[in-house]
């Protein structure tokens, strides 16, 4: 074998004994089962009125997104105010924070279902002072056409 060449790698046989089977879906603790019970008559009613993606209102709807984040995000489960109904694409979309930041994420909700926009509530969901994001943050949004 000359310079140029690489030696083969040697092949890793796992015994019987190393074989680690995959985890499935961790189990749900009581505290959650307790919520998701609590939130469930909220996100149910958010199906029912909303088919269609609601930001861009082409596809069928099939993700509840929470708005308030991390640790924040549990608080949020059971408030309609806290909770857009999208597709899968613009779901994972508005997890880009750079692009979607709150507040655009709060405009949004303002457009979509204005009957449930409370500002001040969803700035105390998220666990900041409750003029964290003013109305003329969001409405920076709104008057560039970005929703």
């Amino acid at each position: 074998m000359d310079a140029t060449q690489v030696p083969p790698r040697p092949q890793y046989v796992s015994s019987p004994a190393t074989k680690k089977k995959p985890k499935g879906l961790a189990p749900v603790s009581k505290k959650r089962r307790k919520l998701n019970r609590e939130a469930k008559p909220t996100r149910d009613q958010l199906r029912k009125d909303f088919k269609l993606c609601m930001k861009c209102g082409k596809r069928k709807a099939t993700d509840i997104h929470e708005i308030p984040r991390g640790c924040n995000r549990e608080n949020a489960l059971k408030y309609r105010e806290a909770l857009l109904y999208l597709d899968r694409d613009c779901h994972e979309e508005l997890g880009d924070y750079a692009l979607w930041p709150p507040s655009r994420q709060y405009a949004l909700k303002l457009v979509a279902d204005p009957e449930h926009y409370d500002r001040e509530l969803l700035n105390a969901l998220r666990g900041k002072d409750t003029d964290a994001i003013s109305a003329s943050d969001v409405a920076r949004h709104l008057t560039l056409k970005e929703i």
